[in-house]
């Protein structure tokens, strides 16, 4: 059988964030049975022009980057405010962006290939040509919705000024109805499945069946784990807690290095006591001006970006994930990734509703509020 995959990432093993990742990961596995195609547009990362040359060999084949057939949100004003207004009070199907110039023709193109299974991965502008699809078997495999983050985001912004107040009531009036168009979109699907159980029950309440599919991620430290942790967390003089993995800027790490800050941190010196202990702050981008205030602690290391991933997280013996104590739930690719490498992962009980295979007491340590959390901190 053939299966095309369309996604707004370029597959790579070691380039990139975790959507070229696992984009990878889930083309080698789906050639065991298939002969394997897949399109970009506006592809995320690097292009690993290594790893292609390699699948091609094996039967994962590029056929296509369509960028150029996609168009991005005009920003100079007064045109971005004038757009604006209109997405808000005069919505249409097209109003989302990027967005192909003419999602029917790039239906016909794909269609013309003839593939039995057609893969859109995540949240990409793909989605747009499901409509046109109607003949083809199409998997819609999900993650949070792009409406979800900016959504959280406003509804977390309370004081301000008149023309503040005015941006969040039209913010939220744009989300709403692009939220609306994704659901339209979702809904000629196939078959839908998104890594995320709050979003895949969100689906389903609003009457499109929706399985949740757990994340995927390669294992990078194989069955001699035990031997590489004890040698990274030996050459650090202290109990290392990893509190953030990835860009600083992205709406749940914002949220959840806030709670850090503010609920969790205050109590982490009566149950830790005197022992030497760090807080270890990683992810490309810039703190938040309250983050670097609080964060100016001096059990808190903000390292910025790290070239080796997988030696900070072994050197670390606990990976403390807050995203899901804030407003904003989510499943995350870095929980597995932390299973794998055998950190302690504890994280506020939340967690467990975004993603049912995180279970208290037998692969995480879930806390209610930030007492139980930071007692757990203590114990581990």
């Amino acid at each position: 059988m053939k299966a095309l995959f369309l996604c707004s990432a370029n597959p790579s093993h070691d380039k990139g964030t975790a959507v070229n990742i696992v984009m990878a990961a889930l083309l080698e596995a789906a050639r065991e049975n298939h002969r394997v195609y897949w399109i970009c547009a506006q592809p995320a990362g690097p292009r690993d022009h290594e790893l292609e040359n390699a699948w091609t060999e094996m039967g994962i084949e590029r056929v296509g980057d369509w960028t150029s057939e996609t168009r991005t949100l005009p920003t100079a004003r007064p045109w971005s405010t004038l757009m604006a207004l209109r997405h808000a009070f005069f919505p249409k199907e097209g109003d989302d962006y990027p967005r192909f110039r003419n999602p029917r023709e790039i239906a016909k193109r794909i269609d013309i290939l003839n593939v039995d299974r057609i893969v859109f991965f995540w949240d990409t502008i793909f989605e747009q040509v499901l409509p046109y699809l109607k003949n083809r078997s199409t998997i819609y495999y999900a993650a949070r919705p792009t409406y979800a983050a900016p959504l959280a985001r406003i509804n977390t912004e309370t004081a301000g000024t008149l023309r503040q107040k005015l941006r969040r009531y039209l913010g939220r009036r744009i989300l709403a109805h692009r939220r609306d168009r994704h659901l339209r979109l979702a809904a000629t699907a196939s078959k839908i499945a998104n890594i995320c159980a709050v979003d895949a029950k969100m689906y389903c309440e609003t009457g499109i069946s929706c399985d949740y599919m757990p994340n995927t991620w390669p294992d990078n430290f194989g069955d001699d784990w035990r031997e590489k942790r004890q040698r990274e967390e030996s050459s650090r003089p202290y109990i290392g807690i990893l509190g953030n993995i990835s860009g600083v800027e992205n709406t749940g790490n914002v949220f959840g290095m806030r709670y850090l800050a503010e609920r969790i941190l205050p109590l982490l010196e009566d149950e830790i006591g005197d022992q030497n202990w760090r807080i270890r702050i990683t992810g490309g981008g810039v703190l938040a001006d309250d983050l670097t205030a609080a964060f100016t602690h001096p059990r808190i290391d903000i390292t910025g970006f790290v070239d080796d991933l997988d030696e900070e997280i072994l050197a670390n013996s606990i990976f403390l994930l807050l995203n899901n104590a804030g407003p904003y739930s989510g499943g995350y690719t870095r929980v597995i990734y932390a299973m794998s490498s055998g950190a302690c992962l504890i994280a506020h009980r939340r967690l467990a509703e975004s993603m049912l295979e995180v279970v208290h007491g037998h692969n995480a340590l879930l806390g209610e509020c930030a007492e139980e959390i930071a007692a757990l901190v203590g114990k581990a």
